[in-house]
């Protein structure tokens, strides 16, 4: 008789753990089945990419099954929503009918020294482990493919953040070839030069890279560059401002930043709104950067594409975080989201201090840059600033209809709430006064396609002069080449009137070579330089409301 070993036997001492048999037990299995010939250790690599600042990085995942005690591993600086992932895909797996493997299971995740966060990476590392798991030599991955999606626990694969900057990181890389959800394939359909692969469920990746049953690839029967054709919000529904109507249309020919000084209710939230409708179309490589941004934060209509420039408003609660971005993972903020259309702030002396300082930098390299310990990103920041302001705390300083209730000092503390660096950043100060009960009796004198096209003009007259960037970004040499001697000498009267910086000459010129394209005149004129002079209302005014004052003055002579 085989006397049998204490582990085999069913009357385990007491001092002897269950866990601890069990323990021995595993082992005793594992031992015997490398005995018994059972094959070494199986591998497998699939692509993916993960997601850093404005774009991604293409990622080598590997995977390996080897003999031994069960265990599983994902290496490689994976985040907590990566490393919850392998969860995710044993539940997937049970539930499409897919045994999942055994044994000793290592993920990495090459290049090791970047981060990895999302939940993008469930798709790859599931069809990874099934393909090292396979047979003992694995079946290869096809080079020129790349996949990325989230699994849930019944094997259906759900929409991710960050399809656009994956896609175009996988072409970079030379796979064109993707495999996405079927929810962002639309999304990723607006890459040109790669094939997409709508997946629903795992069990239907699995047969299209074995072959057994391929994906239809998704065709997209829209361009890239498409404009809305109605639009709910027309300039013609403000009344009453033809003056703001008018600097407004110089601000999209130039590019130019710009705030506005009224009381409440004379339309500069409504002009605001309507600004980004008289823009000019945006070009194909700026539309695919602003959508790699709304993709990493999953903004992405069902259209899986923004056809019009964005339009952001955040309150003026915002966070310095929430404006430039930040968190962990970084995201971008709402300068970011702004990239390419316009940035408003409503009430803007009612946004904190270091948010209103933190975007000095953007305004002027029209990028931002977060560094922290372990990271540092950079985001396209390259916005429009349209902003609007109360002349004073109450809104009625210098009013004929209501008295106003601040006091002087009042007044000092809520102008001086804009700092100079800032205001010197944007170039044009537009005052609007109340309007008078008459003018909504019609509507407004222009529309928004005509203004489209007056902008539209004064572009093409720029790139005629083979100016490539925007009046707004030229230097003060290119803009005296371009100034004739009788509007320098009138620049200088006003300076020496007004006692006006440098840089607000600067800022003067800019927009008078802007009214000059508007005029299809090669040169700026000494009216061009008036006009120019009467959009900088706030230089050297201590009270904003004596900018209402000047403009009342103006308009009633």
């Amino acid at each position: 008789m085989v006397k049998k070993r204490w582990w085999e036997n069913e009357n385990v001492p007491g001092h002897i753990s269950n866990a601890l048999l069990r323990t021995a037990r595993e082992v005793m299995k594992h031992v015997a089945m490398c005995q018994s010939g059972m094959s070494g250790p199986k591998y497998s690599q699939v692509y993916s990419g993960a997601l850093s600042g404005d774009g991604a990085i293409p990622i080598t995942i590997e995977c390996m099954v080897a003999t031994g005690l069960p265990k599983r591993t994902v290496v490689g600086l994976p985040g907590s929503a990566v490393r919850e992932c392998m969860d995710r895909i044993w539940s997937a797996m049970s539930s499409t009918g897919i045994l999942p493997p055994r044994g000793v299971l290592t993920v990495n995740l090459a290049p090791a020294d970047v981060a990895k966060h999302g939940t993008l990476f469930d798709l790859p590392i599931a069809l990874g482990l099934i393909l090292a798991d396979a047979s003992p030599s694995g079946k290869r991955w096809p080079d020129d493919h790349a996949c990325a999606g989230e699994l849930s626990l019944n094997g259906h694969i759900q929409p991710v953040k960050g399809i656009l900057p994956f896609v175009l990181a996988a072409r970079r890389s030379g796979r064109t070839k993707i495999l996405v959800p079927a929810g962002n394939a639309l999304e990723a359909s607006h890459v040109p030069g790669v094939t997409v692969y709508p997946v629903r469920t795992l069990a239907q990746a699995i047969d299209h890279v074995s072959c057994e049953s391929r994906i239809a690839p998704f065709s997209r029967h829209r361009r890239i560059k498409e404009r809305r054709t109605s639009r709910s919000m027309d300039v013609s529904d403000v009344v009453g401002q033809t003056y703001a109507v008018d600097a407004l249309t110089v601000a999209a020919a130039g590019g130019h930043n710009c705030i506005m000084i009224g009381p409440p209710g004379c339309g500069k939230t409504m002009l605001a709104e309507r600004f980004t409708g008289i823009l000019p179309e945006w070009s194909e490589q700026l539309a695919l950067e602003a959508n790699c941004i709304h993709s990493l934060r999953g903004l992405l209509t069902e259209k899986g594409w923004k056809q019009e420039r964005p339009f952001r408003s955040p309150h003026h609660t915002i966070s310095r975080a929430g404006m430039l971005g930040g968190g962990r993972p970084i995201v971008p903020g709402e300068a970011s989201l702004a990239h390419g259309g316009v940035l408003f702030l409503d009430e803007m002396t009612q946004f904190s201090r270091s948010v209103l300082e933190g975007l000095r930098e953007p305004l002027e390299s029209r990028r931002i840059v977060l560094s922290r310990l372990r990271d540092a990103v950079s985001f396209p920041a390259g916005f429009q600033l349209i902003a609007a302001i109360n002349p004073c705390p109450c809104g009625w300083d210098r009013s004929e209809k209501k008295k106003c209730t601040c006091s002087d000092v009042q007044k000092l503390q809520y102008a001086a709430r804009l700092s100079g660096p800032i205001l010197d950043r944007i170039d044009m100060h537009i005052a609007l006064l109340p309007v008078d009960p008459a003018a909504f009796q019609s509507r407004g004198e222009s529309t928004t396609r005509e203004l489209r096209v007056m902008v539209r003009r004064a572009i093409e007259y720029r790139k005629r002069r083979r100016q490539a960037v925007p009046n707004c970004e030229l230097s003060g040499p290119d803009l005296e080449s371009l100034t004739s001697s009788e509007g320098l000498d009138h620049v200088a009267d006003v300076m020496a009137a007004r006692a006006l910086s440098a840089r607000s000459r600067l800022r003067i010129l800019r927009i008078a070579r802007t009214c000059a394209d508007m005029d299809g005149s090669p040169l700026v004129r000494r009216l061009d330089v008036t006009r120019a002079a009467s959009y900088r209302r706030l230089d050297g005014v201590t009270e904003l409301g004596m900018v209402l004052s000047e403009q009342r003055n103006r308009v009633e002579a």
